[in-house]
């Protein structure tokens, strides 16, 4: 019995040693290659991963702006009164890009006046290159009902820095005041 137990201890420790001596890791050659093929696979992704960013801060812009028109048409019905989206003004200049505001609108003009209360108001899209055209009006306003006093649309078009148009799509409200939109550029393909 005894003889057994020695050699068991001596199997053991041998098994130790030889697992001790064998090689574990990877080689410099190896690590190399797989650098080489991770460079090439995130040189091929980073371009893909930044186009999808930037398209998705221009659909994200499209999105707040049409929550905020289903905002101000349900304030309207809410309050039974005008209410109006409208840009935000800079130098007598109505620019979307800069912001809107949706607003009571008492005197039907789509301006904010004095006096008039102020719902929301959404800050810059912080999105180089992106235009928000209206092409009606330069505001949208609701009335009472819920509907359109005048169907507007929105021209959302986003260009590269040479010229290249990224995105290109159209917000468009009927005269009951319901949001539809358009990708001009996956109707192309």
């Amino acid at each position: 019995m005894q003889f057994i137990g020695k050699h068991k201890t001596r199997l053991v420790k041998s098994l130790i040693i030889a697992n001790m001596k064998k090689q574990t890791g990877f080689t410099l050659i190896e690590l190399m290659i797989v650098l080489a093929v991770v460079g090439i696979v995130a040189g091929f992704g980073v371009p893909q991963i930044s186009a999808l960013l930037q398209t998705n801060r221009a659909d994200a812009a499209l999105n707040s702006l049409s929550a905020h028109l289903a905002y101000a048409r349900s304030e309207a019905v809410k309050r039974s009164s005008n209410v109006s989206l409208a840009g935000l003004d800079t130098d007598n200049s109505t620019q979307w890009e800069l912001g809107w505001v949706v607003f009571v609108d008492n005197n039907s003009n789509g301006i904010l006046d004095l006096g008039e209360q102020q719902l929301r108001v959404v800050n810059a899209l912080n999105i180089p290159d992106f235009t928000v055209t209206p092409v009606n009006a330069n505001s949208v306003t609701y009335d009472s009902l819920g509907a359109m006093t005048v169907p507007n649309s929105f021209n959302l078009i986003e260009e590269d820095k040479s010229g290249t148009i990224k995105s290109d799509k159209t917000l468009a409200i009927n005269n009951i005041g319901r949001v539809s939109i358009t990708d001009h550029l996956k109707l192309k393909k």
